[in-house]
């Protein structure tokens, strides 16, 4: 599953990836990845429920993916960020502090201009 094309997203470190390929695609669109920790599936449909009656016309896109070590959030939000494997954090593998700037690192590397990227946590 590891080395799988990022066509049908398999695991975390593929997300990332298959968004880029979207906007090349699309070209001309806006994307926004929102990363919720411990929102059970079931949870997650009630929030889709309130999303789309927000906002009709927000096209949400959803799947499953398989986690490296599931329930260690600092490794899954790691790989999401960067669209690497575990083995490229040795550093951080235990911490969620450092996400900013792989993000903005991958972007970059799919010819994404710096001032065009963003990344927030905490939000409430």
């Amino acid at each position: 599953m590891v080395n799988l094309p990022p066509t049908n997203p398999t695991m975390l470190h593929h997300v990332s990836r298959r968004i880029a390929r979207d906007m090349e695609k699309s070209k001309n669109s806006l994307t926004a990845l929102i990363v919720v920790d411990g929102l059970a599936l079931d949870q997650w449909v009630s929030l889709r429920r309130v999303l789309q009656e927000y906002d009709n016309s927000l096209i949400i896109k959803e799947s499953a993916v398989f986690a490296w070590i599931p329930k260690l959030t600092s490794v899954s939000r790691q790989l999401i960020f960067s669209g690497k494997p575990p083995c490229y954090f040795p550093l951080s593998i235990k911490t969620t502090n450092n996400e900013e700037k792989p993000w903005k690192q991958f972007w970059e590397n799919n010819n994404i201009f710096r001032l065009d990227i963003a990344y927030a946590r905490g939000l409430t």
